[in-house]
């Protein structure tokens, strides 16, 4: 069973332009590092909000999500769940 959304990534284009946007949209950043040629985790004040992970586009990689991580009590669980 799904408990939440842990984090979503994002693809960009330029980390810093969108750490900006993030920033006036009431989001805190919670680390800055070279990994992917840029990224950033940002997460909006309070309890349980999930992560939004930001990196630089590299190599073939399209501009976008590139995925969404749920919470879940149990991993195996859960995908024995899903695949069954």
């Amino acid at each position: 069973m799904v408990l939440g959304i842990d984090h979503i990534e994002l693809i960009v284009r330029d980390v810093d332009e969108f750490v900006e946007f993030y920033e006036k949209l009431g989001f805190e950043v919670l680390l800055r590092t070279g990994y992917h040629g840029g990224s950033a985790e940002l997460k909006l004040p309070g309890e349980n909000q999930p992560v939004l992970e930001l990196h630089s586009a590299t190599g073939e990689e399209s501009i976008g999500e590139n995925h969404i991580a749920f919470k879940v009590a149990n991993a195996q669980e859960a995908y024995d769940d899903v695949v069954s």
